[in-house]
């Protein structure tokens, strides 16, 4: 089902509320996002793309290139991260706003890429990650099984390799699901922790290859156990 026919019967059936998109900063930008914005700033990412999903905010809409939107998250994530820092102390703020505000078990589901392939590059994750941190409490809605709704492919270009990182939320309790957007990013942040892998993978057709730790997997939005999110390795070449 497309999720612009989804949308009405979630806010009619009074599953979903529209709010605005206001991150939770109390979800610390993990170190790896931030490494990732300083690439963007300086230059070592030649290119970064962020499309939304059907029926998701554009950049347009919030005021944003892609450029501009990861730079801007992080840098406010990174001085909330200070401030939460200096209050509770540097050594345990930081680990405490490091870690991924969800219960301590672990629900992340792994993928291992098939002989040949490749795992999704994180740089893509990454810029898909403060996408929807952004978005907030903004609802990211998602049909039941065996639809997907596309919540954002993060396109990066590394030279001349292209790597595309999509991702998916699908219902997981037999019916429609929707959460907070920010609350789907710390579910792609779990997949990170749980799912990365490193290796030499193979880059578009021949023998080339980059070596980089990428993670492919599902998780759950947080506090929400019926909204399965997908991340899974786009166009690579």
């Amino acid at each position: 089902m497309a999720l612009h026919h989804l949308l009405p019967a979630l806010v009619a059936s009074g599953l979903i509320l529209f709010a605005t998109a206001t991150p939770d900063w109390s979800f610390s930008v993990p170190q790896g996002a931030l490494e990732f914005a300083e690439r963007v700033r300086n230059g070592s990412i030649s290119k970064v793309d962020i499309k939304p999903g059907p029926g998701f905010p554009s950049l347009e809409s919030l005021g944003f290139t892609a450029h501009d939107l990861i730079l801007s998250t992080s840098a406010k994530a990174k001085a909330a991260k200070e401030v939460a820092a200096r209050e509770i102390g540097s050594t345990q703020g930081s680990t405490l706003l490091g870690e991924n505000k969800r219960s301590l078990e672990k629900r992340s589901e792994c993928t291992v890429p098939q002989p040949g392939g490749a795992m999704p590059h994180p740089d893509g994750t990454w810029a898909c990650y403060l996408y929807l941190l952004n978005l907030g409490t903004t609802a990211c809605a998602a049909p039941p099984p065996p639809d997907l709704a596309t919540m954002c492919t993060g396109t990066v270009f590394h030279g001349d390799h292209r790597h595309e990182v999509v991702i998916h939320g699908q219902g997981a309790c037999g019916g429609p699901a929707s959460s907070y957007c920010g609350h789907v990013a710390q579910a792609v942040n779990a997949i990170i922790g749980s799912c990365t892998r490193c290796d030499n993978w193979p880059v578009g057709p021949g023998t080339a290859q980059e070596y980089y730790c990428g993670a492919w997997g599902l998780d759950y939005a947080y506090g929400n156990g019926c909204l399965r999110v997908h991340v899974r390795r786009g166009f690579s070449g």
